[in-house]
């Protein structure tokens, strides 16, 4: 498979995961409307500052992850040269392979405790869980085709954090 072919398909996997937060905000909402299981029976308010937190640490890390994204895409976009393991060093890539779904992951997190529900905690779990098993997965296979041993390395530097 081509470099071209291959870059493609990462996005491609990119898009899918996405679109599972984005359904499972639409389904997290619906079964809370049927479900009303509250996180915080007493103290709504709380639930919302927390939430509104989450909301804005998640939006934070996505900027972050997208900016530093896009001042390395030319080292490692392929023009003839090998990026080497500190040019995926950048930004929050420095603590997580995975900052944009991590960001997802809190806005998720963010919009259960603005709903104070439950359910949406679980969705969100469910959710964390979907993308690490399957999407991220997915996605660092074929990052590791692309750029190789120096992806590997990197994978390898900041293993075991989120």
């Amino acid at each position: 498979m081509e470099q071209k072919h291959k870059k493609i398909k990462v996005h491609h996997v990119l898009a899918y995961s996405y679109m599972v937060y984005f359904v499972a905000v639409l389904v997290g909402m619906t079964l809370a409307h049927f479900l009303p299981y509250q996180i915080f029976a007493d103290n709504v308010q709380y639930s919302n500052y927390t939430g509104l937190f989450c909301l804005f640490l998640g939006t934070l890390l996505i900027f972050w992850a997208q900016n530093a994204s896009r001042t390395t895409h030319s080292l490692r976009s392929g023009h003839g040269a090998i990026p080497h393991e500190h040019h995926f060093h950048k930004g929050p890539y420095k603590y997580t392979r995975t900052p944009t779904h991590l960001g997802l992951d809190l806005f998720l997190l963010g919009f259960a405790f603005i709903f104070n529900s439950l359910i949406m905690v679980f969705v969100a779990i469910a959710v964390f869980i979907i993308g690490r098993k399957y999407f991220v997965a997915k996605q660092e296979t074929l990052l590791a085709d692309i750029y190789g041993i120096e992806y590997l390395k990197y994978k390898k530097s900041v293993q075991g954090k989120i």
